[in-house]
């Protein structure tokens, strides 16, 4: 199976995009194209805030899923040095941006059905790719406490009971829409 390009940005430390490749620019501005867009940076700089600055402002590495027009990507996230670039210290952050696969669950839309927040959303995210309260808690740098408290929430908003009522919603979601 064919792969689709991966999109690729940089961004400074207040949001605003430093450089995109073309995958970027067309997943992020769908269904504009670039020759309609007056200026590169003043029209991802809000398309950028609206789909992940949820994310961002809890902390600059992540890995989450947004959805543009009808298809569903990941977004992986990295702190990165920008001064050896720029005359001052200055941090920034890369995000890669990927199609989901068809098999991918779509955690993006339960979250916004049971109204989900961001960290409560990757903590179902992380939970459906199988890790475990002590795997997850690592990879959001909260303590096992902090992921249960997530996660109970979660399942109060979806109206289960059990960690696996999680996963049971969320399929049920993506093969009824």
């Amino acid at each position: 199976m064919k792969r689709s390009p991966s999109g690729f940005l940089v961004l400074d430390h207040a949001l605003k995009p430093i450089y995109a490749n073309e995958e970027a620019i067309r997943i992020l501005m769908y269904p504009e194209t670039r020759r309609h867009l007056k200026s590169l940076k003043s029209s991802l700089a809000p398309k950028i805030r609206a789909s992940l600055a949820n994310h961002l402002a809890f902390r600059p590495e992540f890995e989450t899923e947004f959805t543009s027009g009808r298809r569903c990507y990941q977004c992986k996230s990295f702190a990165i040095n920008l001064s050896p670039y720029l005359p001052t210290p200055a941090r920034g952050i890369a995000l890669v941006l990927e199609r989901a696969s068809r098999s991918f669950i779509d955690v993006a839309h339960a979250a916004e059905r049971y109204h989900l927040s961001p960290r409560e959303s990757e903590a179902v995210l992380l939970l459906v790719h199988g890790l475990s309260t002590p795997e997850i808690a690592k990879r959001m740098k909260v303590s096992p406490n902090t992921v249960k408290s997530f996660l109970r929430l979660s399942m109060l908003k979806m109206g289960v009971t059990r960690r696996a009522g999680i996963i049971g919603a969320i399929f049920a979601r993506q093969s009824s829409g």
